[in-house]
């Protein structure tokens, strides 16, 4: 069987992300692809949840659900990137909503978000964004 490149040389090297999704399923689906990469990952149920950790201990990265109640990823980017010793810290979003990848790429830099990826199994473009992302370690 073929090994994908992000189990033969894990992005992740021991660094902290934070996992941010309402969706208890969403959010274990996505955590054992981190894990699986080398990430060790703090969960959040919310953006106001997210944000409180984020500034608590900023993370290597942060990666959030597009759409939540109380507070969407695009928002919460927004707040998250004028903290300032947040403003540094890379900000993916990852939807299921179908929209054309470059137009929603380029909205979503309005709010400060690094990338916009869409959430398909095995999270192959989460992983490609992260590698591209983070510096080596």
């Amino acid at each position: 069987m073929k090994q994908d490149l992000e189990d033969r040389d894990p992005v992740g090297r021991g660094r902290s992300i934070i996992l941010a999704d309402d969706s208890t399923l969403q959010r274990k689906l996505v955590r054992v692809s981190l894990v699986a990469w080398g990430f060790r990952v703090e969960e959040a149920s919310s953006a106001r949840e997210a944000l409180r950790m984020a500034r608590s201990s900023p993370p290597a990265a942060i990666v959030s659900d597009f759409l939540m109640p109380g507070g969407d990823g695009l928002t919460f980017c927004s707040v998250a990137k004028r903290d300032e010793q947040l403003a540094r810290v890379p900000f993916i979003v990852v939807s299921s909503i179908l929209c054309e990848g470059q137009q929603k790429l380029e909205g979503a830099k309005e709010f400060g978000v690094d990338a916009f990826v869409s959430s398909k199994p095995r999270h192959r473009a989460l992983a490609q964004a992260l590698r591209k992302l983070l510096p080596p370690v």
